[in-house]
């Protein structure tokens, strides 16, 4: 989104998260419910992460995937 229609402060708000060249690069999940378990889907979500040993095989490696 061009800047000129960012929402007034946007860029202040962001300004910690931004790495160049790809911006915020972030994404967020919301999820709502009533009565969710928590730890569960916490649980579930964590699965989900890339384990930092598989991280460490570098960035070139990742790339030929």
């Amino acid at each position: 989104i061009d800047k000129s229609n960012w929402l007034d402060n946007l860029e202040k708000a962001i300004a910690p998260l931004w790495r160049e060249p790809y911006g915020d690069h972030q994404q967020e999940i919301v999820i709502i419910g009533q009565s969710l378990d928590r730890e569960a889907i916490t649980k579930a979500l964590d699965a989900c992460l890339v384990p930092d040993e598989s991280m460490e095989i570098g960035k070139e490696l990742w790339e030929k995937m």
